[in-house]
Parts: C-alpha cells; structure tokens; sequence
C-alpha cells in the first residue's frame, strides 16, 4: 500500500495549487496581469500601497505565504461547480497569452497599462453568476467572508513575515480571489484526511498573544 504524501511534501512539490499554477513562470505571468500599477484605470486607488512591493513580493505574498499556510489548515484552490460557459476563458489560456505578450519582463518598468480584453477575457466582469460570487465573497471560504475575520486571518498568515495584514488582505482578496473567479477557480476546504493545523486555535492564540504584548507595552509606559 502506497504510503500517502504529508502535507509538507504536497507544498513542497507545489501540488496544493492548481496544475496551471505549479510552475514560476506561470505564477509570475498571473501576478504581472494583476500587479496593480499596470492596471492604473482600474486600481489607482491602490497606488499608495505598492510603492514597495514589486511583481515578485506581489506573487510571493500570494504563492509562497497565503496559499502555503492556508493549505497547511486544510485550504486550496480548486475548481468551481460551476458550468464551463459562464467562464470567460481557461485560466491556462490565458496565462499563455499573458507570456507571448510579454508582460512578466515589463510589468515593473514599464507605464503602458494591461488590457484585459487583449487576454481575450472578454466576458470579464460582466457575468451575473459569476459577479454573484465576488459580491458575496463567495470565492472564500464561508468562514472568512466577513470583514472582521479576514482581518484576524491576515493578521495570522502575516506574522513572522514583513508583509503588511492589511496589504495582503487588498491584493489577497481585491486582486487574486477576485480575478480566478472569472476562471473559475476558488478557496476551498479540501478533502484530503491529513493532520492540517487548527485554524481557529492558532487565529485565537495569536489574538490573545497581540493582547498580552499591548498589555505589557501599557505597563511598561506607566
């Protein structure tokens, strides 16, 4: 009987993400198409937030922190049941466009904008089922679409990093989840019967941990 992989074996093999994203290369293209400065018509009102964070901080936020430690609490991105026609186009397609189109080796240095139209997401934004989906927050999990909690997530997934909650949740939820929706792809509890972490324990630790410092930086000032 074939001993099954561990958890960290599946991140280390890349094999918690879909197969289209397993590969830098495709992980760089998406965060280039996403990289807010080259969307400036679409999210000028998040220039503030990325005057340090370039299209590779931008793709290791999302790859290597809040997708590696969520699949270490049981989350994935899978496929949506939902119908193939209401999907602008295939997550793999469009990757490919975005590299004949070159945009992983400018997106930092150059000021033209991306099209989305060019990618041949033609349809985007403009499906009620799939809007339906991003009005809800219904790309994450049940458990994480209020405000409130997400704010208590990030916090979570930042620690121990130099990324700022705050930024994540924005590019996590604003730009990524947001935009594989229209691909059909979405943040899900997985079935796999491993040993995941205990979200809610370690979310509930590190609250209480955050209480303890203030409490001691307040009788320290005294």
């Amino acid at each position: 009987m074939k001993n099954e992989m561990t958890i960290q074996e599946i991140i280390d093999k890349n094999l918690y993400l879909p197969i289209e994203l397993r590969e830098l290369e495709n992980q760089l293209a998406l965060s280039s198409l996403l990289y807010p400065s080259k969307n400036k018509e679409i999210y000028d009102d998040y220039e503030f937030y990325i005057k340090h964070l370039s299209v590779h901080d931008f793709s290791d936020m999302f790859f290597n922190v809040y997708l590696k430690k969520m699949y270490s609490y049981g989350y994935k991105l899978s496929k949506m049941n939902i119908r193939q026609e209401y999907l602008p186009m295939p997550l793999s397609q469009i990757l490919d466009n975005i590299k004949k189109l070159n945009y992983i080796e400018v997106a930092e240095h150059d000021n033209s904008t991306i099209d989305l139209f060019d990618l041949g997401t033609s349809e985007y934004d403009y499906s009620s089922n799939l809007d339906k989906y991003r009005k809800e927050f219904r790309y994450l999990p049940v458990e994480f679409r209020d405000f409130h909690d997400q704010k208590d997530l990030f916090r979570l997934l930042c620690s121990n990093t130099n990324y700022s909650p705050v930024i994540m949740q924005i590019f996590i939820t604003d730009f990524f989840s947001h935009f594989l929706v229209y691909c059909g792809i979405t943040l899900q509890k997985t079935n796999k019967k491993l040993p995941f972490n205990d979200i809610y324990k370690d979310i509930k630790s590190h609250k209480k941990g955050n209480l303890n410092n203030f409490i001691n930086i307040l009788s320290q000032s005294k």
